[in-house]
């Protein structure tokens, strides 16, 4: 029943039954330990009676530490993905709430499951007397995938607590890649955001107004481009630094002309495309910016865009990219009011583009 209700994902009734799974298997372990120390002990010393009691207890060992794993994990999945967060101001500080508990009953539970798999290692299935010698065969041959899955969401669970800043503050240099002007990442360099996280939160967010561009007169290194450059630009730079189709060795050549060109190091590289931009677009909803007598949709944010930083922004003051540097602050305020329904719409956005590679991160 526990599995059942995990595969129609009803999280809540997945634990009572595991719950109950686990009352039950204490209550078989209580009653064999009743037993008359004799009549154990002769039914032991019967080779296939014998046989068969060491692996019901092996058994019943295992299903305990199974549903206790089940249990908390069902309780975890289902505060994470299906409980309200409450007050919209703390939904950022809710969802790490969540996923401490997520880790917490990770870590109770993959070592439930190895021990599970331990047990019914222990057992020579085709020694013993079992009518559902099949169903037996099958947890055997599914507990060690189990394990392994577990184990990776658990990695990635700790991996996003620590990127998110829980435990110390972390940098990342977020880029802005315009889809339209092919690079090998994902697209041009336009312009770029220096993050601060702490604790799930972005405590500082700086964005220079004329893009990746301005860091040209500060670049203390002088180098030449790689040939198939040269036609652009002989000497190469940091809008051009996303040379290479594999992310870590472009990031790793990103920060280095990052901090060539006088900025901090970083903990962290992310691109983030055009294309992804306006799926974010599409579940924040439009944005209105007034300065610039627009209304930014999903449908209109490449063409607008384009028009303001490239046509019609201020000559003299020369900072074409001033309207991202405004945009942010107000797309991430239309993040942070989103509902339960929306929060998951945006996570299945952000999943989708991390396997279409449209968000990659070093």
């Amino acid at each position: 029943k526990g599995q059942n209700s995990i595969k129609n994902l009803d999280l809540e009734s997945a634990a009572k039954n595991f719950e109950s799974s686990k009352i039950y298997f204490e209550k078989a372990k209580k009653e064999f330990a009743k037993l008359d120390i004799v009549t154990r002990t002769l039914t032991q010393k019967i080779p296939r009676v014998g046989k068969d009691i060491k692996a019901g207890f092996l058994l019943l060992d295992a299903g305990k530490n199974i549903a206790e794993a089940g249990e908390q994990l069902s309780i975890a999945a289902h505060s994470l993905f299906f409980k309200p967060s409450g007050d919209q101001e703390n939904i950022i500080q809710s969802f790490i709430d969540k996923l401490l508990a997520l880790e917490e009953s990770l870590d109770f539970a993959i070592p439930k499951i190895a021990q599970a798999k331990l047990r019914i290692d222990g057992i020579n299935i085709d020694s013993i007397s079992l009518s559902n010698k099949d169903t037996l065969y099958a947890v055997k041959q599914t507990l060690p995938s189990i394990e392994e899955n577990l184990v990776d969401v658990s990695s990635l669970t700790k991996t996003l607590l620590h990127a998110m800043g829980y435990g110390g503050w972390k940098r990342y240099l977020l880029l802005f890649e315009n889809s339209n002007e092919l690079r090998a990442t994902g697209g041009f360099i336009g312009s770029f955001a220096l993050v601060d996280m702490g604790d799930g939160e972005i405590k500082n967010l700086e964005i220079p107004a004329g893009g990746s561009y301005d860091l040209q007169g500060s670049l203390t290194a002088l180098v030449e481009s790689p040939k198939p450059l040269h036609i652009i630009n002989p000497i190469w730079e940091f809008q051009d630094s996303n040379w290479w189709p594999d992310f870590p060795t472009s990031a790793k050549k990103i920060s280095w002309f990052y901090q060539k060109a006088q900025g901090p190091s970083v903990d962290g590289i992310i691109a983030i495309t055009s294309s992804l931009m306006e799926k974010i677009l599409k579940v924040a909803g439009p944005i209105a910016m007034e300065d610039y007598g627009r209304i930014i949709t999903s449908e209109n944010f490449v063409d607008e865009t384009q028009k303001i930083v490239e046509l019609e922004y201020d000559k003299i003051q020369n900072k074409p990219k001033q309207f991202i540097a405004d945009l942010a602050p107000e797309l991430f305020k239309k993040i942070s009011s989103l509902n339960q329904a929306g929060i998951q719409e945006l996570l299945a956005v952000l999943y989708q583009g991390f396997k279409e590679k449209q968000i990659v991160i070093y």
